[in-house]
């Protein structure tokens, strides 16, 4: 992991929990995610971008190489963009360009808007208070 999950990081003064930092190598912990906890997490990640990027950053899971992203983009035509589905609503969010933070309940985290899709794709695990953050989120508690 690129940070170690529930590390404390300070931000501009304040303390964040870090959570989903993965590197590319899968020696994280796996869990499947109900879809009602990754449409909390779409909502989070759609709401709350702390810092946005000038360009995306492909999966490292998906794309460990420049080799992968270079066929992805130049001989398949697949491309590296990566999207967040809502299951209700059907919305698309672009992901791989933000650092998501969140202030909940007297918690605070940071992370990458990769985290849906790792959650969604890789199994990713992310800890469990964190998971239960997600979980006790209702949409109007965040604007």
């Amino acid at each position: 992991m690129k940070a170690k999950d529930m590390s404390i990081c300070q931000i501009e003064g304040k303390e964040y929990y870090s959570v989903g930092w993965i590197d590319g190598h899968k020696d994280f912990p796996t869990q499947d995610i109900d879809s009602e906890c990754l449409d909390k997490l779409f909502i989070l990640c759609k709401n709350n971008v702390m810092e946005r990027y000038r360009s995306n950053t492909p999966c490292i899971l998906c794309y460990p190489t420049m080799d992968a992203i270079r066929k992805a983009v130049f001989e398949t035509n697949d491309g590296i963009d990566i999207y967040a589905h809502h299951s209700v609503t059907q919305e698309k969010l672009l992901l791989g360009k933000s650092t998501i933070a969140i202030e909940l309940n007297g918690s605070s985290y940071f992370f990458p808007d990769l985290l849906w899709h790792y959650i969604k794709e890789h199994s990713y695990a992310p800890p469990k208070p964190f998971v239960d953050l997600v979980n006790s989120f209702t949409p109007k508690q965040v604007n």
